[in-house]
C-alpha cells in the first residue's frame, strides 16, 4: 500500500505548479522528499505575491534539487536574488534554456 501511496503522490506532484509543491514540502517528511528529488525541479515559477520573499538560499535549493534538470526559471520581482546568487549555482543551472530576470512584472 505505501509503494502505491508514493506512486499516486509522485504522479500528482509531477502536475503542481511551483508554489504548490513549496507548501507541499511542510505537509509532512515523506511529502518533503518526494518535493526535493531530482528532476521534479524542471520549471520555476513563482506567484506574484511569493516573488520578493523567494531569497538567494530559496534560490540555492531549487538549483540543488533539480541537479541541472532545471529549464526555465522565473525570476521576476524576485528583488532579492541577483547576478551573484544566480552565479554561485551557476553549475546547478547549467541547463538553463529560459531565465527571466526583470524586477519589474510586464504586463
Amino acid at each position: 500500500a505505501g509503494q502505491v501511496f508514493e506512486a499516486v503522490l509522485s504522479e500528482i506532484l509531477s502536475f503542481l505548479p511551483t508554489e504548490h509543491l513549496w507548501q507541499c514540502r511542510r505537509v509532512r517528511r515523506g511529502w518533503k522528499q518526494e518535493v526535493e528529488l531530482p528532476g521534479r525541479w524542471t520549471t520555476t515559477w513563482l506567484p506574484k505575491e511569493l516573488r520578493p520573499r523567494f531569497t538567494p538560499e530559496a534560490l540555492g535549493l531549487v538549483a540543488r534539487w533539480s541537479q541541472g534538470r532545471l529549464r526555465e526559471m522565473d525570476l521576476r520581482g524576485c528583488v532579492k536574488v541577483g547576478c551573484g546568487a544566480l552565479w554561485l549555482e551557476c553549475d546547478s543551472l547549467r541547463g538553463l534554456g529560459a531565465l527571466r530576470l526583470n524586477q519589474e512584472e510586464q504586463a
